[in-house]
């Protein structure tokens, strides 16, 4: 399904997306997340039970510092397909891309958001597949 987002919109040359995550834990424990989609890019940032920050470019290796409550790596993710196509209305954010510990790929992912306009102008619903 989804959960309401506490702020999505464009703000100057940024598309910025921000939201709360408690399905993400098995405790549902809260994780805030925060998405700034620029120049071809995107930024995830992640705070919570799970902290991240992770780069995401088309056809690029990016590698972040990734914290839990066991530990903290370096994970390093390499897009292979990007799609963004987000207004201020909503839209979709689509990232396909391999997740790589010590430059050895553990697995391939994709994220899809989805953001639509509750009410005009005031809130969103995101939704992830």
């Amino acid at each position: 399904e989804g959960s309401p987002a506490e702020k999505a919109g464009l703000q100057e040359n940024d598309i910025i997306i921000s939201y709360v995550d408690t399905e993400s834990d098995s405790d549902g424990r809260p994780t805030n997340t925060n998405i700034n989609i620029r120049d071809g890019k995107v930024h995830l940032q992640r705070d919570g039970v799970i902290c991240s920050q992770m780069l995401f470019e088309n056809n690029k290796r990016n590698f972040s510092l990734y914290q839990t409550e066991f530990g903290s790596f370096m994970l390093g993710v390499k897009v292979h397909r990007m799609r963004v196509d987000l207004n201020e209305k909503g839209g979709e954010l689509e990232l396909v891309y391999a997740i790589e510990l010590d430059h050895s790929t553990v697995g391939e992912n994709r994220f899809h958001l989805t953001v639509k306009e509750n009410n005009p102008g005031t809130s969103y619903n995101i939704g992830s597949k």
